[in-house]
């Protein structure tokens, strides 16, 4: 028999305090990170802390009375407790359709985030017309691409997880071996005990599928170009409805349905009958035609069950067995089973690590310390970057060479605006402006038909500063003369017309830029 060390000590160690709360949140976002990387879900095999703080978060998946009884709290949206949604997009003009829509959903603020991030710097074009202040923003991004009305995610391979799981889970299985050669027996317990709770918690919170879902546009409907307005940023979006609506209307979907054990991980996506999609269903239409043709089957088909209403009374009523679970359901109840066990693994440890001699709570310490300090390399990783590589993938975005995305700076909310209804071309460019700006002024709306002169022309400037009629204000027609007050609205004219025209340059320097993106493309 091996002697273990430290075994004539009279010092111990109370683990039990910090076993199941010691870096619970930390390991709540590791474990969020299963579907991002390929393979993470089979490598959670690994002494994790923080098992009861697990419990409680993802417990509440679980459907059921008993499930609501041990984890409290409003059954959570799948998609939300794994960071994938809950995030308001911003605002979105459409150019043509009419569409405006005061809030957009979880994609179209990240491809805002993307946006709007300090990688992709504004391009300022020098001009004559450029004012010197800065911080208005205009990103024109052409969406390439229309993604299918179900779009699975395909995960990334990430070297460094797989190679700090591997070693995270060796460090665990050695830390185990060491303690039952020492016969530190409650310590080699809690540690394999603590490796299959979180192994299989792993294995089946991660086995659903995630997807990205938007909305069919109509048959006929014109192209979705629009604008997304968030602070001192717009973003032009140019392309197909279907490509639009994916970013406007779109989100993640978690189909938790798929069977660990005997389907595998991606069974929805090797040629099985997927789950079904709200966007599949039954027009009501066709229901209540259905309906109708059903109610106007007679109840009794023969002659002598319509001379007998007694004898169909006597006929036994069918038995109706109880609905089984859906696929869904029962995935559910088996997070529901890995949140108890975990739960199970918390109480243990509370009871058994303080028995243990001081040697064997040294090496379940160490376990805890190693798996800690993978689930923070996990809780580290920025999982929105990771959603913006995702959607850039689906809509064709990442290319570097083509640069589907040009960015500006146009220094004035006005210039942006011109900017912007000049990229768009829209039929109603007035409506468009007024939207954007919304100020009703006399001089305003002058201006805002001057611009919508220009862009349907797209072949001149805007009226130079010489041309100063200014429409008479309501206090111009009552006073005689108010000198002071043209000068202001004559002043005020002048610098629309010069963030105009610097927005002109600016849409002339794009116009180029475009054309060599363009050509590149045809190219490839």
């Amino acid at each position: 028999m091996v002697k273990p060390p430290l075994t004539k000590t009279t010092f111990t160690l109370d683990t039990s305090g910090i076993a199941g709360f010691f870096g619970g949140e930390e390991a709540v976002t590791a474990m969020s990170t299963v579907h991002f990387f390929s393979g993470r879900w089979l490598l959670g095999w690994y002494n994790s802390p923080g098992s009861y703080t697990i419990a409680r978060c993802y417990g509440r998946l679980a459907k059921g009375r008993l499930w609501r009884g041990l984890f409290l709290g409003d059954g959570s949206d799948p998609v939300e407790l794994f960071g994938l949604g809950g995030k308001k997009g911003p605002r979105f003009v459409a150019a043509e359709s009419g569409t405006n829509l005061a809030v957009t959903e979880h994609l179209a603020y990240l491809l805002s985030k993307r946006c709007q991030g300090a990688e992709m710097k504004a391009q300022v074009i020098s001009g004559e017309w450029r004012k010197q202040n800065s911080g208005v923003n205009v990103t024109v991004v052409h969406l390439r691409r229309v993604p299918d009305i179900r779009c699975p995610m395909i995960s990334e391979i990430n070297y460094s997880s797989i190679f700090l799981a591997l070693l995270t889970i060796s460090v665990n299985v050695a830390v185990c071996a060491v303690s039952a050669i020492y016969r530190q027996w409650y310590s080699f317990a809690m540690i394999l005990l603590g490796i299959a709770a979180n192994g299989i918690s792993c294995l089946v919170i991660g086995s659903g599928n995630l997807e990205l879902r938007h909305s069919q546009p109509s048959a006929g409907s014109p192209r979705g170009d629009g604008v997304m307005i968030d602070g001192k940023n717009m973003i032009v979006l140019l392309g197909d409805e279907g490509a639009v609506n994916f970013v406007t209307k779109g989100s993640f979907f978690l189909d938790l349905s798929s069977n660990t054990i005997s389907g595998g991980k991606d069974s929805s996506r090797n040629g099985q009958n997927p789950v079904e999609n709200v966007y599949d269903k039954i027009p009501d239409s066709d229901t209540g035609a259905a309906m109708a043709a059903t109610q106007s089957i007679p109840p009794y088909h023969t002659p002598s069950l319509r001379k007998s209403p007694s004898h169909v009374s006597s006929l036994p009523s069918p038995v109706k067995p109880p609905p089984s679970p859906s696929p869904s359901e029962q995935n559910l109840n088996k997070i529901g089973a890995c949140a108890l066990l975990l739960t199970v693994q918390f109480l243990l440890q509370l009871l058994l690590i303080p028995q243990s001699p001081l040697f064997g709570q040294i090496l379940f310490l160490f376990s805890l310390a190693v798996s800690w300090a993978y689930n923070t390399y996990l809780a580290s990783l920025d999982r929105e970057n990771f959603q913006i590589e995702v959607i850039s993938d689906c809509l064709g975005l990442r290319q570097e060479a083509d640069k589907p995305v040009l960015k500006y700076d146009l220094a004035t909310w006005t210039g942006a605006a011109v900017f912007v209804a000049y990229v768009l071309q829209p039929s109603n460019c007035r409506e468009l402006l007024d939207r954007i700006i919304p100020n009703k002024t006399e001089t305003w709306d002058k201006f805002k038909e001057e611009v919508d002169h220009v862009v349907k022309s797209t072949t001149h400037l805007l009226p130079e500063e010489k041309d100063s009629h200014i429409v008479p204000t309501r206090r111009e027609q009552v006073v005689d003369a108010n000198v002071e007050q043209a000068v202001v609205v004559d002043r005020l004219m002048n610098d629309l017309r010069v963030d105009a025209g610097y927005a002109r340059t600016v849409y002339l320097e794009y116009l180029t830029q475009f054309s060599k993106f363009t050509q590149g493309v045809e190219g490839v």
